[in-house]
């Protein structure tokens, strides 16, 4: 993941991480091929474990109800943001 968030999100604990730094192509048809094996190849890894897959299911969910709903965006913002300062 490229996105940055106040609370991170952690690879193989709130999402399926797929590893795409060594695919030599930089650009072009081939660099999505490669990217779209690689996550094909991860998929197939994990597939089957459901152990793997309940505890990811599980993170992200609450992830998400910490960090991804606008309740919790508000109140995310209401402990960072000093509002008194605006005054």
């Amino acid at each position: 993941m490229t996105c940055d968030f106040h609370n991170k999100l952690v690879p193989n604990k709130h999402y399926i991480a797929v590893n795409l730094d060594n695919i030599k192509y930089k650009n072009g048809l081939e660099y999505y091929k490669a990217k779209a094996d690689k996550i094909y190849e991860r998929y197939l890894e994990v597939k089957d474990n459901e152990s793997f897959l309940k505890t990811i299911s599980t993170n992200a969910k609450k992830w998400f109800l910490e960090n991804g709903t606008i309740e919790a965006n508000i109140d995310i913002l209401l402990k960072l943001i000093d509002l008194k300062k605006l005054l």
